[in-house]
């Protein structure tokens, strides 16, 4: 093992193209809790796994670098890091995760450059990798005004209000946010605010809870959109506006295919499931 800096280059032929956002939430976390895992490089210091961390890890870092031959398991002490329940801890796991799903774009050309030469048979199945290069403007799903929100019926006594919704994540992050001695008040103030965004509803008991409870709340929770009983009533406080301003966008970039409304709620899947949406 040595410390000596040296130069890493890029990889010259990534797969994957990354994105704006993966990068975007990959420089933030480093940023935040400092980096994890390691920088893969070949003898001659050119990336191929790791390139999107040689992009945002700032210049001012050290480097501590290990030779071998792929047979030794190279362990990371995070020495700042006590333990796994640490909030940066839980923060990094979650962010490794995470980031390599939203950094994900595969490049279309190199994959197809690179066909017959690697054996991608154990990665992917044959219509899997055929699916790599389909033509995007083929079998398109085209936004539509048929809105189809999750439907809850309610189904036993009213919940707890504790039970409808989970603040874990967020009281981590402020947690976190209040342990910086450096923040001024105003960023404190947004940090903080932009904390309350990773609470969760589970709307499924909210569902249950409303049909219990009087109108007043009732009324309160509509205008709050965590019951939707009016449709139109939902326009008009605006909660679907987003949905018209990005059927718009398409339409502009992929010309008047779309009548706007909304797109299909496979989108909202990726990340919420029933209980949660």
């Amino acid at each position: 093992m040595s410390d000596e800096r040296v130069e890493v280059r890029r990889q010259t032929r990534n797969a994957n193209k990354h994105t704006e956002r993966g990068m975007s939430a990959l420089a933030s976390s480093v940023e935040q809790d400092g980096t994890i895992g390691a920088i893969t490089v070949a003898a001659s210091f050119e990336t191929f796994d790791g390139s999107a961390r040689v992009e945002v890890i700032p210049d001012d870092y050290d480097d501590v670098i290990v030779h071998t031959d792929g047979r030794k398991r190279v362990i990371h002490v995070r020495d700042d890091i006590p333990d796994a329940s640490d909030p940066r801890a839980v923060r990094l796991g979650i962010a490794a995760n995470r980031v390599a799903q939203l950094n994900l774009a595969w490049d279309p050309a190199v994959m197809k450059s690179l066909e017959g030469t690697i054996d991608f048979s154990g990665m992917w199945a044959r219509d899997e990798f055929a699916a790599l290069f389909a033509d995007p403007d083929v079998e398109v799903e085209h936004y539509s005004r048929k809105v189809q929100s999750p439907v809850y019926e309610p189904r036993g006594e009213q919940p707890a209000v504790a039970e409808l919704y989970d603040t874990s994540t967020t009281v981590e992050l402020v947690r976190a946010i209040d342990e910086r001695d450096d923040l001024d008040d105003d960023l404190r103030g947004f940090l903080r605010a932009a904390a309350q965004r990773h609470v969760v509803f589970h709307y499924n008991r909210i569902a249950d809870y409303y049909a219990h409870a009087d109108a007043a709340t009732q009324r309160l929770m509509e205008q709050s959109a965590l019951v939707i009983i009016d449709f139109d009533r939902a326009i008009e406080l605006g909660y679907v506006s987003l949905t018209r301003a990005i059927a718009a966008q398409y339409a502009d970039e992929h010309g008047n295919g779309s009548n706007g409304g909304q797109a299909d709620d496979d989108a909202d899947d990726d990340e919420l499931d029933d209980d949660d949406r």
